[in-house]
């Protein structure tokens, strides 16, 4: 086999109408330093016989149809060798048509027409853009601009367009911080909450954003939906209302705990400031202490006594708890109360969830914890669903959390739709499906059994 045959090989460059100029030492491969860089420069000639003109169509049959017409020169940025960057300096065959008198350039598989990247490097740049890293590193690494990974980005996105035509039967609508060229700032995710899979990234959270965006899909993809997972963002209700008749909307389970975690922190806090004169080691033992209040009640040990610094004697995580508690009467009617609806929401217990919330009506309450319960009470029908299905915005969070990080390694992103395009490339090409559960807790009890 020719050193040219294995130089093929190497670099990829699979086709046969190329021949490589074969004229030096396998020890002395000629070189060219191009700003700063030094590349390995390969020389190659293109040239076949064609089948018709390019121009009027006429088929070739012989030096009275087409005559070669000397050669154009161009440089193929190959993919990198084993030392450096690789470039090849193309010699390409051009014909002359003397039926309609015009010319053309003989054509090459390893690079498309109007552009000096090969195919396989602008691949290699798609599958580097799957990865979280900025693409000014990877425009460095293969020796391009960083405008030409932008746009290799926004090629490789344009088959991961959303039809109008299916939507899953769970999906979950959460915000995340975006560009500042973003109305509101705020943009959304779509998400199939049941498959862990993205579907797309809406610009605006506004509700006639959502309605217009939802507006592109068939009546049959959006009477199809099932549920739809949210937060305790108002907006959502009227959008899903308008654009999922048959949906039903699931308040996510971890924003129902979150709220009231939330509450027993203020509460605490507000307490805390009370005892700061009178009670300094009360204080202290409020302020450094709050993870332990939040614990829920249930789990908290009460077996393992030790000693502790802000304590006298032997305790357990239950003994101080309860004492934290009772150092304040609003503080403690708003720890039992916030812990009884824990449980009932970590034990899908509808019925006792809506009897403890109307029993509070006969009980005064401190303020913070009157107005959880009511924010409680507009959202319970959504809450019982939360408490049937398996769904929720845990897969959402997730990859709000992704693109975070995204942002982060890139820097900041100034256009919307180069965010969006990195969003999608990073998540659709990179998805693997897994074995999901049943939606509902009564699927999933029947399963176990």
């Amino acid at each position: 086999m020719s050193s040219s045959s294995i130089i093929k090989q190497i670099f990829k460059i699979n086709d046969l109408n190329i021949d490589l100029v074969d004229d030096f030492e396998a020890d002395e491969l000629p070189t060219l330093i191009k700003k700063s860089v030094k590349y390995l420069l390969l020389h190659g000639v293109l040239s076949y016989k064609p089948k018709a003109c390019a121009h009027c169509g006429v088929k070739h049959h012989g030096s009275k149809d087409i005559i070669k017409y000397g050669f154009k020169k161009m440089t193929v940025r190959l993919p990198h060798g084993p030392s450096m960057p690789t470039l090849l300096c193309l010699n390409k065959q051009r014909y002359f048509c003397k039926h309609c008198e015009q010319t053309f350039i003989a054509e090459t598989p390893i690079v498309q027409k109007y552009s000096c990247i090969s195919n396989l490097s602008q691949a290699q740049i798609a599958q580097e853009l799957t990865e979280t890293q900025s693409m000014k590193l990877i425009a460095d690494r293969y020796n391009v601009s960083t405008p030409t990974v932008v746009r290799i980005l926004r090629k490789s996105v344009a088959a991961l367009t959303t039809s109008g035509h299916y939507l899953p039967k769970h999906i979950g609508l959460d915000e995340f911080k975006s560009v500042k060229d973003v109305t509101g700032k705020m943009s959304a995710v779509l998400v199939d909450t049941h498959n862990d899979r993205l579907i797309d990234i809406i610009e605006d959270r506004k509700q006639s954003s959502l309605i217009d965006y939802f507006s592109r899909f068939s009546k049959e993809a959006k009477a199809s939906v099932e549920t739809v997972t949210i937060d305790m963002y108002t907006p959502y209700l009227e959008v899903i209302k308008q654009c999922f008749p048959n949906a039903k909307i699931v308040i996510d389970r971890f924003h129902v705990v979150q709220l009231l975690n939330n509450t027993i922190n203020i509460v605490r806090v507000q307490s805390m400031k009370g005892l700061q004169s009178s009670r300094p080691r009360d204080y202290r033992k409020l302020k450094n202490q709050w993870k332990l209040l939040l614990k829920n009640a249930d789990k908290l040990n009460f077996t393992e006594f030790y000693s502790h610094r802000l304590y006298d004697g032997l305790v357990t995580e239950k003994i101080m708890a309860d004492y934290l508690a009772n150092l304040s009467l609003e503080l403690q009617k708003t720890y039992d109360l916030m812990n009884d609806l824990k449980y009932e929401i970590e034990t899908h217990d509808f019925k006792l969830l809506q009897e403890t919330i109307t029993n509070t009506k006969h009980v005064r309450l401190p303020k913070r914890a009157r107005k959880t319960i009511q924010t409680l009470e507009r959202f319970l029908p959504y809450i019982k669903n939360a408490l049937t299905y398996t769904v929720s915005n845990g897969p959402t969070e997730g990859m709000n959390n992704k693109i975070k990080l995204i942002k982060r390694t890139g820097y900041g992103y100034s256009s919307f739709l180069n965010l969006r395009a990195r969003i999608l490339v990073q998540f659709k090409l990179k998805y693997k499906p897994s074995n999901t559960s049943p939606a509902k807790y009564d699927d999933t009890l029947a399963k176990a059994s």
